[in-house]
């Protein structure tokens, strides 16, 4: 499920630096409109979110979330030099940060390649062109990655999940348990007791995607999936997927992925399963 989600995040840099902080540095914001990223180099200071205090150290990453209470400031001379950004991440209107529980300040083992993100991101931050910009994008959603995998490390789950709200997590959930089923704006809607317009609207407000077209995803995907992990005909694994026509599943699957079904399986799979039915 994480997958699905997760193509739809969008993420912005609005502006970044490295800098050794003036004693008179700090802020207090009661409520962010953006993300903050610092990674300590040296020094000492204080961030505050949502009414608790620390005081990172030097190879702390330390997330700022958007739409939270937040303060900074030095607790004396030795100040912190540090790497910084803004930026924005967001799930359809959302931001990315709601849905995700892990400590805002985590100790990042391997700081040689915090920094050398850093640089990288330095290094493209006042170039306009094409290329550039796509790299900035790629490379802030590295150091989101980092954040989440170094401030999971202590979890017993191995995987973090997005978190959302009660009505959104049981109609994933729904839809993930029912997607052989036929599914429809109609029906999801009654589980909500939504009508199917505000049904729309609020699902997509929620995750940056149309119902039909999240679930088409996971259709997809499952099915890739199936067609190099068993030996189901195409039929079956349409079936399994939502689609009673085996024609209609693989017109579905050759127009989301490129291929067909049975040349999907016969180009990526270096097993030999058995022959399709299509």
């Amino acid at each position: 499920m994480n997958e699905s989600l997760l193509a739809d995040v969008k993420v912005n840099l609005r502006i970044m630096s490295y800098t050794k902080v003036s004693p008179t540095w700090g802020e207090v914001i009661s409520k962010q409109e953006f993300n903050r990223f610092y990674y300590i180099c040296d020094g000492e200071g204080f961030v505050e979110i949502d009414g608790k205090k620390y005081f990172p150290t030097s190879g702390d990453l330390i997330l700022l979330p958007a739409g939270k209470k937040v303060s900074f400031g030095t607790i004396n001379d030795n100040t912190y030099l540090k790497y910084w950004c803004h930026f924005d991440a967001k799930i359809g209107d959302s931001n990315l940060f709601d849905y995700i529980q892990l400590p805002y300040v985590v100790a990042v083992e391997d700081y040689h390649h915090v920094i050398k993100l850093y640089k990288k991101l330095l290094g493209y931050y006042d170039h306009e062109d094409l290329p550039a910009l796509l790299m900035i994008k790629s490379l802030l959603i590295e150091l989101i990655a980092l954040y989440i995998r170094e401030g999971n490390k202590d979890s017993d789950c191995d995987v973090p999940t997005l978190c959302f709200n009660e009505k959104i997590s049981f109609i994933l959930h729904y839809i993930e348990k029912n997607i052989s089923k036929p599914l429809s704006n109609q029906i999801l809607a009654e589980k909500l007791n939504f009508h199917p317009g505000h049904f729309i609207r609020f699902f997509k407000a929620s995750l940056g995607i149309s119902p039909m077209k999240y679930i088409l995803r996971l259709r997809m995907k499952q099915a890739e999936f199936l067609l190099l992990s068993s030996y189901l005909s195409i039929s079956e694994i349409g079936e399994r997927v939502g689609y009673a026509n085996v024609y209609h599943f693989s017109k579905a699957f050759k127009q989301y992925v490129g291929y067909s079904p049975s040349e999907y399986r016969q180009h990526f799979n270096n097993t030999d399963l058995l022959n399709s039915d299509v």
